[in-house]
């Protein structure tokens, strides 16, 4: 039983590793802790008021060399693009948020910044859910390549992995196949292979190695992104974006099949 507290425990860098690997653990397979754990983070101090009464009080070049400070230090986030460094935005916006007011003596203190960094480290499918709601179809049509292409880095993926993926398996009906890329979360290779609906809304098929278990599929949503995660006691699946519950357990199940086929 995950408590309040020991989620708490663990957004305040309070928590020991079993402890913070116990939540982690809950946050991957158990949607209504997660939930928890975005609600216990979100907090319900007024920071929007607070802001607005920063930005009326501060003296402009103060609170320009405070932004500068506070995105100086910001720690880099869990998930980067493998072989570029380049490091996808978690929450930015939040983090130099905390870290103005705790500059300008509001009396909020250093907590809710410490919260925002911990909880980068909960939780692959919020990575990926963080890092797909930045996608769009231009996104996916810049980066489309050709069947050669898409054979030859599906192969390279499927060595990182440790895991056989074919054009075959993971093609998909009324979704079109557009690449592959690997990505870094927390050491791992992740593999993100991308699609576009029928109604041009980007999909992503996500896999990472994890000894967790055997898990059957279960759906959930995250930035307002259906998800449908599995695990097969040697990887972890989730598939996620702009799909309706069905269409995505539907895509899910072909995943299943083509994988083990």
């Amino acid at each position: 039983m995950i408590t309040d507290e020991m989620i708490v425990a663990v957004l305040d860098g309070e928590a020991d590793e079993n402890l913070r690997q116990a939540v982690e653990d809950a946050v991957d397979a158990d949607p209504n802790v997660a939930a928890r754990v975005d609600l216990l983070a979100a907090g319900e101090r007024p920071f929007a008021e607070a802001y607005d009464l920063v930005l009326e009080q501060t003296d402009q070049t103060h609170l320009a060399q405070l932004l500068k400070t506070a995105e100086e230090s910001i720690s880099k986030p869990a998930l980067t693009v493998e072989n570029t460094g380049t490091v996808i935005p978690w929450r930015r916006l939040s983090a130099l948020a905390a870290v103005l007011v705790l500059g300008v003596g509001l009396g909020f203190g250093s907590s809710h910044l410490s919260t925002q960094t911990q909880q980068t480290q909960i939780g692959w499918r919020q990575a990926v859910a963080d890092y797909q709601a930045l996608y769009t179809k231009d996104t996916l049509d810049l980066a489309r390549q050709t069947t050669e292409q898409q054979t030859k880095i599906l192969a390279t993926v499927s060595e990182r992995l440790g895991r056989p993926l074919t054009l075959e398996g993971v093609n998909l009906d009324g979704l079109s196949y557009r690449r592959a890329q690997i990505l870094n979360f927390k050491g791992k290779a992740l593999a993100q292979l991308a699609y576009l609906s029928g109604e041009d809304a980007p999909i992503a098929f996500c896999i990472v190695a994890s000894d967790k278990g055997a898990k059957p599929m279960a759906t959930e949503t995250r930035n307002g992104l259906n998800i449908a995660f599995w695990n097969d006691g040697s990887h972890a699946y989730m598939i996620i974006g702009d799909l309706d519950e069905e269409s995505l357990k539907k895509h899910a199940a072909a995943l299943q099949a083509g994988l083990t086929s």
